[in-house]
């Protein structure tokens, strides 16, 4: 007789050293913690988040005072470093903020780019996944 889930995890359960678990005595329809990883080896794990890039974007509108202060009210960009990417920018056409996970990124960029547009400006930052190579 194959083994369910529930049962396959309580053998493989690193609390149950002398074969019970006394987790495995829950009511019917309630979800062991251990089941989800039944059959994982120990060496398994998470993989890291995928880091992204933000670019801001040189627009020939926005002002660069007002773009500092973005750099630094929302990127935490020391005042030094804010101008020295603001100028890049506006040299360049466009350069790196920063690198982020996705959800950092994103929320960083959506938060900039309106207040940008409640103040009128076309402000404009982008986000481009890190592609790490694999040796």
């Amino acid at each position: 007789m194959e083994k369910n889930r529930h049962d396959q995890a309580k053998e493989e359960c690193k609390y149950a050293l002398d074969g019970s678990c006394e987790n495995c005595s829950l009511p019917e329809g309630e979800t062991c913690p251990y089941e989800e990883t039944a059959g994982m080896e120990k060496t398994d794990a998470l993989a890291a988040p995928s880091d992204y890039t933000v670019i801001i974007h040189n627009d020939n509108y926005t002002p660069h005072q007002f773009v500092t202060i973005i750099l630094h009210d929302i990127f935490n960009k020391t005042n030094e470093d804010a101008l020295k990417i603001a100028n890049e920018a506006a040299a360049k056409g466009k350069t790196v903020v920063g690198t982020y996970i996705y959800d950092i990124g994103l929320s960083k960029i959506i938060n900039a780019m309106g207040i940008a547009k409640d103040m009128g400006f076309p402000l404009k930052l982008s986000l481009e996944e890190n592609k790490s190579e694999i040796l």
